[in-house]
């Protein structure tokens, strides 16, 4: 470097300093008590590395959820290059675990640093002058998408990752060498142990990146030297995680296609405009109405960066861009312009949201595992970024001296500007609880929930709400504080939970768990796996005191309250709880029954209460299926999007459908009910559109669950064509069993019928009732 590079590098470094000081105060400041997110998966990424550090018992297995059987650290976004280092340097050097959470927030705000200086890097070597480096790479540093990131996806927010591993390209295409590509394969082996995303976003840009390098020569010889090389970088990190991963995993069952490939991709809006920014802002309100972005989607390459494309774009396509046409910088921004932009045309969702090509999703084989392609954008952003201001640099100049000064000025000065607007935007107040996540304070403090408490009389806590999310087929959120209260005993002192904040976790396990937040239908599986027969800690969130579903309600009869404050319960559940739960409800449905035997009427074998009720009752004994929930058959569905099923007329003008679905296996629970109301002359109006991993009732041991949910129209009477929904499934055949629609809106509209031994009310179906 010469002496002015040496002096642009110090001032990039410090005003980077001064510019993330401003913008990360109050991290930095207090950087172990302050939190990106409390909630969600912000909270969750935290909780993870933390709970790693502090409490697992290797390198390779997270206990902190999905009790009994936690899960490999790889699927908790639990950071294990980050987490695994911080947890070898606690137990064999000097036990730094209680700093766990201010070394990641520095961690990531410091990567912010490395992201500015590496980007200042790559455009000296491109030949831009020191001064005009700083100034860009700043202004590209701050308005870096990954700044969103931190308050849900902890892991991705390392803003130095794809701007090294682009300068690390530039010196390649510098000077080849397999030394330089072993660094390179490191690296992306330390990041992929960060987050899976980062393997295959840089894997991706480099594979594009040399296919184009190919294309430009296209011998032998160059396709066997830059295979050579993609391998050493890319394939073999790939492989040597892999291998990991499967030495050390024991699931076998995880999902294999997530849901919502396409709901995390980019959108046009949120790469050219951006409603923080005043003047997108105007137009927002008072021209266009520019569609909300979620932060997949913020990766607004600013006004000058959408601009520049229209005008350089043309240019780059013809191979005139570059005032000098030899040289190692034009060829890598020839051969980097073409991969950034089909990465970009990737992260919009193509080719796969053109008419007739989704189809091609069904090939991806294990790639579907990357459903975010939006974050495929983060190439462009900060690769367009940096052909944008060299091109500006070096075009400008050409141009006649009255037009040069302004035009660098004004691109400046648009550039900074947006960079404070975008910057703004991307701030977050840090969240802050020492009362209960600073050890010292909690334990000292009025609150401490666990100080007439032996946790070692405990084997897990149960908190209540029940959450549970991860399985890519039950969605079972948890609201307001039920997590973070929940954990706390794994927080402080390693206690596991029961509850399931993770990632594509195991569907035999889910089937076991999920029904603790439905009402006790069956005796409950999980308790087969429990390693003592220990009594569970309940944690109970009391803002959520009276949205505990009734299959939590039930559990409650049976347990002892230990502790109380303003937040939470903690109650005593011993084992037999479960199963006097169940044997609760049983109880409750047979006085029911009982009490509508005496005022009820019966009408073709079912008890109703009165003989004006009416309701619709389907068995499908009449089709064969090989699986079925009662009688003699099923409904079978073939494996398509959209599947013709029932129409009927609806027996009033408020009803309640309840039909059994077989769910035991992966993508299963993701089907859905649409159903139309014939309105007269053809025309037919959407009442109906569920989602049955929301509408669950009950989970059978089985695998059939029970979907509840309301159908409503304008008369009683009506008829009402219904349909299956099987978005994202690859299932070749679905099964449905036991239909009924009934009328609702008065508290005597129940039916009951016999069946065997079985007690059925509306459509529950109880064994040895009789």
């Amino acid at each position: 470097m010469t002496q002015h590079q040496r002096y642009g590098l110090l001032v990039i470094t410090l005003l980077s300093i001064i510019a993330l000081f401003f913008h990360y105060r109050p991290y930095l400041t207090d950087p172990g008590n302050s939190f990106f997110n409390l909630y969600g998966d912000g909270f969750k990424n935290y909780y993870t590395v933390y709970y790693h550090v502090k409490h697992d018992k290797n390198y390779t297995h997270f206990d902190g959820m999905n009790y009994p059987h936690g899960d490999h650290v790889m699927f908790t976004d639990g950071q294990p290059a980050l987490a695994n280092t911080l947890k070898f340097i606690s137990q064999n050097i000097v036990d730094i675990s209680d700093h766990t959470i201010a070394i990641m927030n520095l961690a990531i705000i410091f990567s912010f640093l490395l992201c500015a200086i590496f980007l200042y890097l790559i455009l000296v070597r491109l030949q831009v002058a020191p001064w005009f480096a700083v100034l860009a790479a700043l202004g590209i540093m701050l308005m870096s998408p990954q700044h969103f990131r931190p308050i849900g996806h902890y892991a991705l927010s390392y803003g130095f990752v794809i701007p090294l591993i682009i300068y690390l390209l530039l010196r390649f295409e510098e000077k080849p060498s397999v030394k330089l590509s072993a660094l390179i394969g490191v690296l992306i082996w330390i990041f992929g142990l960060l987050h899976m995303y980062f393997l295959a976003i840089v894997g991706m840009l480099i594979g594009w990146y040399f296919l184009f390098s190919f294309l430009q020569k296209r011998t032998l010889q160059e396709a066997l030297t830059l295979g050579m090389h993609y391998a050493i970088q890319v394939v073999l990190p790939f492989v040597l995680i892999q291998l990991w991963i499967n030495s050390s995993d024991v699931i076998a069952d995880r999902p294999k296609t997530p849901s919502g490939f396409l709901d995390y991709r980019a959108h046009w809006e949120g790469i050219v405009t951006a409603v923080h920014v005043p003047y997108w802002g105007w137009v927002d309100k008072n021209l266009i109405d520019i569609r909300n972005m979620t932060f997949e989607s913020e990766i607004y390459i600013g006004i000058v960066g959408v601009i520049g494309f229209l005008c350089f774009w043309p240019l780059l396509l013809r191979k005139k861009a570059f005032p000098v046409e030899e040289g190692a910088a034009p060829r890598f921004l020839s051969r980097l312009f073409p991969a950034i932009s089909i990465m970009l045309l990737i992260s919009l969702g193509l080719p796969f949201v053109l008419p007739g090509m989704k189809f091609l999703i069904d090939y991806l084989g294990p790639f579907r595992q990357f459903r975010g392609q939006g974050r495929f954008a983060w190439a462009f952003y900060y690769g367009w970024g940096i052909m944008l201001w060299y091109l500006i640099y070096q075009r400008i100049p050409l141009w006649k001296q009255n037009r040069r000064v302004w035009l660098l000025g004004l691109a400046l000065l648009v550039l900074a500007a947006e960079s404070y607007f975008m910057s703004a935007a991307s701030f977050l107040k840090p969240y802050k609880d020492e009362a209960h996540y600073n050890k010292q304070k909690f334990e000292s403090g009025p609150g401490f929930w666990f100080k007439d408490i032996n946790l070692l009389d405990y084997q897990a806590i149960l908190p209540m709400p029940y959450f549970h999310t991860g399985s890519e087929n039950f969605v079972v959120d948890a609201q307001r504080d039920a997590v973070r209260f929940g954990v706390m005993g794994g927080w402080h002192y390693g206690m596991q939970n029961l509850g399931v904040n993770l990632s594509r976790t195991s569907i035999s396990q889910t089937l076991k768990l999920i029904p603790l937040d439905y009402l006790p239908y069956r005796p409950y599986a999980f308790l087969e796996d429990l390693p003592n027969d220990k009594p569970l800690l309940v944690v109970l969130d009391k803002a959520q005191y009276f949205s505990v579903p009734q299959s939590s309600s039930y559990l409650l009869r049976f347990t002892e309250t230990i502790f109380e404050d303003s937040l939470v319960q903690l109650r005593k559940l011993p084992l037999e709880a479960f199963n006097k739960a169940v044997d609760a409800w049983r109880y409750d449905i047979r006085s029911g029954y009982d009490g509508t035997l005496q005022k009820g009427i019966m009408r073709d074998g079912f008890l109703l209460p009165d003989s004006a009720y009416q309701f619709y009752y389907r068995t499908f004994d009449d089709i064969k299926s090989p699986k079925k929930y009662q009688g003699k058959g099923a409904f079978v569905a073939r494996g398509r999007h959209r599947v013709p099923f029932l129409t009927f007329q609806v027996p009033s003008a408020n009803n309640e459908c309840s039909v059994w679905v077989y769910l035991g296996e992966d993508e299963r629970a993701r089907m859905n009910f649409k159903g139309y109301e014939d309105i007269g002359q053809g025309v037919e109006k959407l009442v109906v559109h569920n989602a049955c991993k929301f509408d669950l009732q009950v989970l059978d041991s089985n695998g059939w669950g029970l979907v509840v949910f309301p159908i409503n129209v304008s008369r009683p009477g009506a008829t009402v064509r219904l349909e299956l929904e099987c978005p994202d499934m690859k299932i070749s055949e679905m099964y449905i069993d036991e239909f009924m629609v009934r009328q609702v809106g008065r508290p005597q509209d129940n039916i009951f019928w016999r069946s065997g031994d079985y007690l059925v009310y509306n459509n529950f179906w109880f064994p040895k009732m009789f």
